[in-house]
């Protein structure tokens, strides 16, 4: 019987190869991690996850200091702030707050607006420890209308009732059925004599007041 070299391998040289492969492949695995740790990053530093709120202080830089562009510049006013800025007060009065320590401050003043006549509403809180007051909300609305919503079917009933009331239909609202209903002369308490008086009717169905809504400054996308 001839042999040759290319007989098959036995038990014990499969067992042999097969291991070696293991070994192979377990080496390889730990040089390749090994590579990786020592790859550095793009710009040659290592790896460093950045928050938005936080990030890498500068050699040499004193970390107290603001590093945003609008560092040093002051705060611009706000819209409420240059809206009243120039506005002429006609009438102010202060109430307590609902609770010891705030009070309720309301204006009427006159400004440079689509409807000059305008009632600035604001709370303040007294500190405990200085005794100084600060404002903790404010909102402006238009002092002289109202916007109103009625019942469909009922303008003719509506229109009658609010010239009775000594009001006047200002304009018609985009919204269904929605007016505004202005009323003269304007103090402070117009707005609430004219919204309890237009409640009372029987075709409104909704009275509410016209609250200014502003658009404040951004910086790059990012609320001042």
């Amino acid at each position: 019987m001839k042999h040759t070299l290319l007989s098959k391998p036995g038990p014990i040289l499969k067992r042999t190869l097969s291991a070696f492969m293991l070994v192979a492949v377990a080496l390889f695995t730990v040089w390749l991690l090994a590579v990786r740790d020592r790859t550095p990053t793009a710009g040659g530093g290592a790896p460093m996850a950045l928050t938005e709120a936080e990030e890498p202080e500068e050699a040499g830089k004193d970390p107290q200091q603001p590093t945003t562009p609008e560092a040093g510049r002051p705060r611009p006013a706000s819209p409420a702030e240059r809206l009243l800025a120039k506005a002429e007060m006609i009438e102010e009065r202060e109430e307590p707050g609902g609770r010891p320590g705030l009070v309720r401050r309301t204006r009427l003043v006159k400004a440079d607006f689509i409807y000059p006549l305008l009632r600035v509403v604001e709370t303040l809180e007294q500190d405990k420890a200085s005794g100084e007051w600060r404002q903790v909300n404010q909102f402006e609305e238009v002092a002289d209308h109202l916007i109103v919503t009625i019942k469909p079917g009922n303008e003719a009933e509506f229109a009658a009732a609010v010239a009775k009331i000594g009001g006047e239909i200002r304009r018609k609202l985009y919204v269904p059925h929605s007016y505004l209903v202005a009323f003269s002369p304007v103090d402070l308490g117009t707005l609430d004599r004219a919204k309890e008086a237009l409640a009372s009717i029987t075709a409104v169905d909704l009275v509410a007041e016209d609250v200014i809504v502003h658009r404040h400054p951004t910086i790059d996308g990012k609320n001042l």
